[in-house]
């Protein structure tokens, strides 16, 4: 086996057992400082009959607000770009370049888009729900939008582009789509806590929440239908293109007005 190998493979290993050790220890701190959910967490031994039933006046609570279909529709838009890509992006750069993807190899996916997207996305996240919460939604609202959406962009250049066995610029580049995707992802929680209410207030995963779940679903299931009717290239241009849609909708239905209103009225 060629040395170049060789070293490549215990790198991987040595990454792999490093981020476990990372996780271990999250998992000790978070064993010796949470409380028990038993004491704390009244919804956890309830019946099924009564969660099926608080879920229903969550979704009737919901349909009487104002504005509530707009917004949902508006955050549709929002995390279009980001969820037709969602998927895509990997088998992107996975594929073989005859293909029209980057040629990468399992363990050069795990490190750009797994090692270095995933501390983007992290550090992206903590920052944005740093400054959203000390500058509000009003100074806020466009800067993390525009990221949120343009992110596509990134992977749309590299299928124009072929970046093939170039790791320091695919790395560069998945670094800056999580990035983006992390920071923006947060302008989600203004459109949540007007729908939910304080449901979700302490909420950092705001990908597990129902309702962003929801609405991401079907142009994630679309995603690879479309991307066999078109190549990759055409694909992220389609991709991209929707960030337009978007901003074209969030001024429309006036959603920065709308979610100002309702901080106002908290």
């Amino acid at each position: 086996m060629p040395t170049e190998v060789q070293t490549k493979r215990l790198a991987w290993s040595m990454e792999c057992y490093m981020i476990a050790g990372a996780f271990l220890l999250f998992f000790m701190i978070n064993l010796l400082t949470l409380k028990n959910p038993r004491i704390h967490n009244p919804y956890r031994y309830e019946s099924m009959k009564t969660a099926f039933q608080r879920e229903i006046q969550i979704i009737e609570r919901i349909r009487q607000k104002e504005h509530s279909l707009s917004l949902i529709i508006a955050l549709f838009f929002l995390l279009l770009p980001q969820s037709l890509m969602f998927y895509t992006r990997v088998f992107f750069l996975l594929s073989k370049e005859e293909e029209g993807g980057l040629g990468c190899s399992v363990p050069e996916l795990g490190f750009a888009q797994g090692t270095i997207g995933v501390i983007a996305f992290g550090v992206g996240v903590l920052l944005g729900r740093y400054l959203l919460e000390h500058y509000g939604t009003k100074k806020m609202f466009w800067i993390m939008s525009i990221p949120l959406t343009l992110s596509p962009a990134l992977y749309m250049l590299m299928a124009q582009n072929p970046l093939t066995g170039n790791m320091l610029a695919i790395s560069v580049m998945c670094l800056l789509a999580q990035l983006f995707f992390g920071f923006g992802l947060n302008i989600c929680r203004p459109f949540v806590h007007y729908i939910s209410g304080e449901r979700y207030r302490n909420t950092i995963g705001y990908l597990y929440i129902p309702m962003i779940a929801g609405v991401m679903l079907v142009p994630m299931a679309m995603s690879g239908w479309l991307c066999q009717i078109l190549n990759y290239k055409l694909f992220f241009i389609l991709n991209a293109s929707t960030a337009i849609v978007a901003w074209v909708i969030l001024l429309a239905f006036k959603i920065r007005t709308k979610l100002l209103s309702d901080e106002n009225s908290n």
